[in-house]
């Protein structure tokens, strides 16, 4: 993990307090993550990871920053998940996918693992129910969105899974971040 860089954190000027228990030291204006923690909880998450592909559970890789889009792609092939490796709409344009779903059909008496087809923008998209009757994983070549069927708006992203009650698996450099919005952070 020293040789990958994992340890660096983000600057000390920004950084949430939270994560104080998951800070080693800093060291020139960056905090260091505590490894140990760091690999304990990795661990943990690969073992939850196992479990639920042992029970037959799919996976949505996401991974958007210039750096990982192709590691996110080539483990998403190679384990047979969906993935993410584009930006979608941002928590800013809220109104803009409420437009958006309004073109698709309620999808709430569908059942998981129907297949479907909806018109966005001209295109037709082909659409999977994967997790429960109100969440839509649209699988589109390389990528894949995530439209939610809900009342209140939130946060795209780990809100999505949170408000689903599934865990949530956060890697990376996370100092900036509240660890409370994930199931499992991995530092």
């Amino acid at each position: 993990m020293m040789e990958a860089g994992v340890h660096f954190g983000h600057g000390t000027r920004k950084w949430n307090p939270k994560m104080a228990p998951y800070i080693f030291a800093k060291h020139k204006d960056i905090h260091i993550t505590n490894l140990t923690r760091t690999a304990h909880f990795l661990s943990e998450a690969c073992d939850l990871v196992f479990d639920a592909t042992s029970r037959g559970k799919q996976f949505l890789i996401v991974g958007t920053k210039n750096k990982v889009v192709d590691s996110v792609a080539w483990a998403a092939i190679r384990s047979r998940c969906h993935y993410v490796n584009k930006k979608w709409l941002g928590e800013g344009n809220m109104n803009v996918l409420a437009k958006t779903l309004k073109g698709l059909y309620d999808v709430s008496g569908v059942e998981v693992g129907q297949h479907f087809y909806w018109q966005i923008g001209g295109f037709q998209v082909h659409g999977q129910v994967l997790i429960t009757s109100w969440v839509v994983l649209a699988i589109l070549p390389g990528s894949a969105a995530i439209a939610v069927r809900t009342h209140k708006p939130f946060r795209l992203g780990v809100r999505i899974s949170s408000n689903m009650f599934l865990n949530s698996f956060e890697m990376g450099s996370f100092t900036l971040k509240n660890p409370t919005t994930t199931s499992w952070g991995i530092s």
